[in-house]
């Protein structure tokens, strides 16, 4: 998986304020209670950020392990090509369970070790403030789709728990 995210073969650099404005504005459109999370996410700087190959729901759930091999499966499209997105979406499983949100138990080690392997990456030093601003975001795309009181809070804590990481 790092060497996934860490490839930087033909990385190159866009602006990608337009898209990131554009999905806050239609979010704004549905919702206006998550208003202080959307300001922190148009403080960011887009204007000069990797874009790549993008797998577009790199959560737990899409990562196969068959005989020795890692294989990544059900690709999204996203609304940018950049893996700074593949990073937010791994560290909002690690970080937030997503994946184990049913379970009953969590492995609560495997993920603190698994995150800090992730946030040791240069890619994620040079971007870690977009990177959390990203996970912010994923946290509120999901919440209009989410019927369970439950896992609502959950994710309204993981919100807040989100914004502290920002710095």
């Amino acid at each position: 998986i790092l060497e996934y995210l860490t490839n930087s073969d033909a990385l190159t650099f866009k602006d990608l304020t337009h898209s990131i404005e554009s999905k806050v504005e239609k979010i704004r459109k549905e919702t206006s209670k998550y208003k202080k999370y959307l300001d922190c996410i148009l403080e960011e700087d887009w204007r000069a950020l990797p874009v790549s190959s993008c797998h577009g729901d790199l959560t737990l759930e899409n990562l196969i392990v068959s005989n020795g091999n890692l294989y990544f499966i059900d690709f999204l499209d996203s609304f940018e090509e950049t893996r700074l997105l593949d990073f937010s979406k791994l560290l909002f499983d690690l970080r937030y369970f997503w994946s184990k949100r049913h379970a009953k138990t969590k492995n609560i080690v495997k993920n603190i070790y698994a995150n800090n392997l992730v946030t040791d990456c240069d890619m994620y030093s040079n971007y870690s403030s977009a990177i959390n601003k990203l996970i912010i975001l994923d946290i509120i795309r999901i919440l209009p789709y989410c019927k369970d009181s439950l896992i609502l809070d959950h994710l309204e804590e993981c919100l807040d728990h989100a914004a502290k990481q920002i710095v």
